[in-house]
Order: C-alpha cells, then structure tokens, then sequence
C-alpha cells in the first residue's frame, strides 16, 4: 500500500509538472506572466546551473536542494520534475498499452559513455558555453518539442474552433495571429522527437542513462544516496515482473540488483513485485524467507487525459501596404541580429541552451531559431528574423523571461536604446528611385525616427542617420519591395547604445488680444 502511495504521488506530480511547463512554451494568450514563465524555467536543473549569478541566489538554492533530494532519494528529479522525462515515460505507457506483450530487459550498463558526456558537459558549463549542453539539455529540447511542434497545431485548432461560432455571432474563441515557424528549424525537434520515441519504445529512459548530462550528474549522486531501492536475495525467486517493468533496464534479476546510478524512482518496480521483497530504505535488506506467490501481472491505468485550454487574445492587424516586385539588388547581411540583451555575440552563444522559451513568448514572432544565420556555433538559438515581425520598442519579454542570464535583463529606457545594429538603405531597390512612386513605409515604422524623409526631386525618399538607428527592423519588415527589401539591418557583434534623436518642439503662436490661444 505504502508504495501504490510512492508512486500515484510520482505520477501526480510528474503529469503537474509536465502540464505546467508545456503550458508556459504553448500559452499564446499572456496568461503567464514573464516572472512566472521564468520561475517554472528555472525549476529546471541546466537553466540553474547556468543562471547561478545572474538571478540573485534563488538558482543556487533550487540546485542545492535538489542535489539534497538526490542524496537522500536518488533521482527523483528525472521522474517527477524533468518534462522531458515524463514525456518519455508517456511514450513507453503509450507503447506497452498498444504492444501489450512488450517488455523491458536489463541493460548494459554504458558507464563510459555516460562519463564522457557528462565530462564534455561540465568542461562547457566551466568554459561559459551553453552550445554542446544545448544539444543534450532535456529542458531545452522539450521547449523546442512545444514550440516547434505542440504550439503550431494548438493555435490552429483554436482558431479553427473561434473561426465556426464567429460566423453566427458566438465568441467563445478568439482568432489569434500565429506564424508558422521556419520549416527548416523544426527538422532537428522532429528528429529528436522521432528518434526519441524509437528508443523509448524499444529501451525506455537509454537516453536519461546514457547521454543526458543531468541524468549523468544526478547518477553519480544517486549512487550515494541514503535512500535506496534493494532487493532480499534471499526471498526473491527471480520471477522477473520487476525487470519487465522497469524502464530504466536497471534490475538485473538474476544477480537480484538494482543499479542506483541509472534508476530514475519511478517506483513501477516496488508496486508490480509479486512477493513483496523489494524494499526502499535506508541501511541494509534484512533477509528473510517468504512462500512463493503467483505473480499477479493485472493492469493499472494510472494517466488521465488532460488537456490544455487556450484563450486567444486579439492581436491588432498590420497596416496593409501594396507590395511593389522585381528588386533586383540582393540583401547581403554580414551578421545577423542577436536579441536585445545578447550584449556580445559571442557570449550570448556561450550562455544560450535554445530552450526556445524567448521564442515561444515573442509577440511579434520576429525571435526565430537560426539555422545557418549564425553559423555551427549559434544552430537553433534565436536570431531577429525580420521576414516575421520586428523587435516592438516598448517589449522587454525576451529580456524578462530568458531563465540562463544569455539575455541580460534591460529596462525599457535602456533597451530603446540599445543599438542591436544599423539599418542600411539601397537605393536600387527603392520604388521611388526605381518607379518614381511615393512610399514612405520605412520611415513611417521608424520607432526613433532614424529614417526619415527627404526631398527628391518632386518626391520624399528615405535617409538613414545611423547613429539614431536602434536595428529593431521595424523598417525592414516594413518595405514593400520584392523579392529583396531596400533596407535591410544589419547586426553589431557587439551591441552599442544609440543616441537620440532631438525633437523640435514648436511653440503655438499667442496673441494677447485674444481670449484664448486656440
């Protein structure tokens, strides 16, 4: 009884946990805030690690409670906390539910190579680069899981449902704008989905045990723990239920162990045990003979279905302007543009994971995951993509709600003046150089005004005064010329600060004849 406790209780907060995080990455109506997106990352063992020093002591004290949790019960952190984890426990109940008969085997036990991913994890952590953990973090792979592949779909079923009561006057949905990611950032989530639900189905947590650096650094300290899972070696008969259950090919039930290195506590071993002889407990097994019970191998439902309801909220349409074709010069961008926040390219590489969270919260869509903008060193970390939106003047989400400190958090005066690069203007490829047509579109979207216009000939045509110029692409996403824009931003490695632009107050003219001044 104690046990079906232990594990319903895992199992509650395993499905919680993986609800709450799933949420934060597909919420598309702002119901969480950005403190609270970022508190749920920062439950989350690498964005920890990686943010210790950056968001007061909270991390350290989050990390050394759960290295205690560890201590005391093994890894308890994989099977109720990790989304990642849960989800891949999700898959193998799916797939022992469709092949009934399938069962897991003791595993070998790849200490190896689990040491030298761990190895080449922390040697990246110590040199402040987040690039190889990104690949390897359950965390941020679950993100770009949820953003890439869960979010799309969902916003679509509700705009879908909001678009058929709308059509009678019944607004139980609302329509929400979403665009759909690059399609080219979405191929390595779909391969690692892919490949994950492959191996889960055929070996369960082999990932957890063998290249993810948490399940290796929470493994070393399991070893330890005070708390273990044991087997009496003298009343099992070996029957083999608890190594069929076990997902973590831990229980070897021919030597009667349990290796505590690679057990994630799933406690499916302790509650199928048909003679009751596996313990957790601290100190030694008292062994002790006990009469063979047939195994009873009955079903045990324990996940419900729960699903996530979404309330759109309404996003103001983009102004409409006529598109004019046939630019001939290309956009040749040298660097792209990092997020505000990034400070200098190379350290926001070393410290962003592509959790994908700064993507997923971004209104305006013009945070997209790199694929070749920023070279190998920079794959899948967000990049100011502005085919999609632009940065708005007066948003600091990225900055509020990014958990490993790669954004540096700004104020709203700072960040509208943060210079992320320099808009650049190509005449070529302007209309009213090229078809002598009035347009005005870049200058019009200019948050500081470092476009503005200028006489030419019987026309207004577009100035850039770089040093007013904040990158924000507003311009940019704004020109109507294709295929290739007449200005473009180009990104500063290193962000600088831009100066503003002095305005021209003008003083209303005041007769003191008259009564009233207007």
């Amino acid at each position: 009884m104690v046990f079906r406790v232990l594990k319903i209780s895992r199992v509650v907060v395993s499905i919680a946990m993986l609800l709450l995080v799933s949420a934060v990455f597909v919420d598309f109506t702002g119901v969480f805030s950005s403190s609270f997106s970022k508190s749920v990352a920062l439950s989350q063992l690498i964005p920890e690690l990686l943010s210790i020093g950056k968001n007061g002591l909270i991390p350290m004290l989050v990390t050394v409670l759960i290295l205690i949790l560890t201590l005391l019960f093994g890894r308890i952190y994989c099977s109720s906390i990790c989304p990642l984890g849960v989800l891949q426990d999700i898959i193998g109940w799916v797939t022992h539910k469709v092949k009934r008969k399938q069962r897991y085997k003791s595993q070998k036990n790849f200490k190896m190579l689990r040491y030298v991913f761990l190895l080449l994890s922390i040697l990246s952590f110590f040199v402040s680069t987040g690039y190889f953990i990104s690949f390897l973090d359950p965390y941020s792979n679950y993100g770009r899981i949820s953003s890439m592949i869960i979010k799309p779909p969902i916003v679509w079923l509700n705009n879908m449902l909001a678009s058929i009561p709308q059509k009678s006057g019944t607004y139980y949905f609302i329509l929400n704008e979403y665009k759909f990611p690059v399609i080219s950032s979405m191929i390595f989530p779909i391969v690692f989905l892919a490949s994950l639900l492959y191996v889960v189905s055929k070996w369960g947590r082999l990932f957890c045990n063998t290249l993810c650096p948490v399940g290796g650094l929470l493994g070393l300290i399991s070893k330890y723990s005070i708390y273990k899972i044991k087997i009496d070696n003298i009343a099992c008969k070996s029957c083999g239920v608890c190594e069929w259950k076990c997902k973590a090919g831990c229980i070897d039930k021919e030597q009667k162990t349990v290796d505590m290195e690679r057990c994630v506590m799933c406690f499916n071993c302790l509650d199928t045990c048909p003679t009751s002889v596996m313990y957790f407990k601290s100190g030694n097994v008292t062994e002790k003979q006990v009469p063979e019970v047939k195994a009873n191998e009955h079903r045990r439902d324990f996940l419900k279905s729960v699903s996530l309801m979404g309330l759109a909220a309404v996003v103001p349409n983009e102004k409409i302007i006529k598109v004019y074709k046939d630019s001939l010069l290309p956009v040749n961008r040298n660097n792209s543009v990092c997020p505000p926040g990034a400070v200098h390219s190379t350290r926001f590489h070393n410290a962003c994971t592509a959790c994908y969270l700064c993507i997923s919260k971004c209104p305006n869509f013009v945070l997209q995951p790199s694929v070749t903008e920023y070279g190998l060193q920079g794959f899948m970390q967000p990049v100011l993509n502005f085919k999609y939106g632009y940065c708005n003047f007066e948003c600091t989400e990225c900055l509020d709600i990014c958990p490993t400190g790669a954004l540096q958090k700004l104020d709203k005066e700072t960040k509208k003046v943060t210079q992320l690069g320099v808009a650049k203007f190509l005449k070529d490829n302007c209309v009213v150089y090229t078809q002598g047509t009035e347009c005005g579109a870049c200058s019009e979207h200019c948050p500081t005004k470092a476009v503005e216009m200028v006489p030419y000939k019987n026309l207004l045509a577009p100035q850039v005064t770089e040093e007013h110029c904040i990158g924000c692409g507003a311009c940019e996403y704004a020109c109507p010329t294709k295929p290739y824009k007449a200005i473009y931003v180009e990104g500063d490695p290193i962000h600088g600060t831009a100066t503003k632009k002095k305005s021209k107050v003008v003083q209303p003219e005041f007769k003191p004849e008259e009564d009233f001044p207007f």
